[in-house]
């Protein structure tokens, strides 16, 4: 696991993993980027949300989602049917736009819903260029949070 700003290159593309934000890979490697945590919680606190519905712990559960290992702990036959190459994905497409949540984002929402935080109903890909929104829900009323770049301070 990686939880750096640094040059870290993509395994694959050699492209600095920082421009990426966090993501893991089918066997098993997870880079949690601590810059989109930060703005994910601190975005989520300003609008009067909870921001712990998007701490490392999530992140690192979502990520570990698309892994094999981690998929593995899931597996229900509709788990199993959801499961591309042995784990979960999330909704495809260009960066920027929002989409439904997705099998990936469905599951860390059953945890969520256990420790009464918000769920997340949307899935934004990451983009250092456009940070985006996602939509959250909680008790029934869904609430557009914009993702700003916030200080990495208390």
């Amino acid at each position: 696991m990686n939880n750096d700003r640094n040059n870290t290159p993509h395994p694959k593309t050699g492209v600095p993993l920082k421009n990426y934000g966090s993501q893991a890979y089918p066997e098993g490697q997870i880079y949690l980027d601590a810059k989109q945590i930060n703005n994910f919680q601190k975005s989520i606190d300003e609008a009067g949300l909870d921001g712990n519905t998007m701490n490392t712990g999530f992140v690192f559960l979502h990520e570990s989602l698309h892994t094999r290992f981690g998929a593995s702990f899931f597996n229900s036959m509709t788990d199993n049917k959801q499961k591309v190459g042995g784990r979960f994905r999330d909704p495809s497409g260009a960066f920027g736009k929002t989409y439904s949540a997705g099998n990936t984002v469905d599951r860390v929402n059953t945890f969520r819903r256990e420790l009464g935080l918000a769920e997340r109903t949307t899935y934004s890909p990451h983009n250092p260029n456009n940070l985006g929104s996602i939509i959250l829900s909680l008790n029934g009323t869904s609430k557009e949070v914009t993702i700003k770049n916030q200080p990495l301070n208390n």
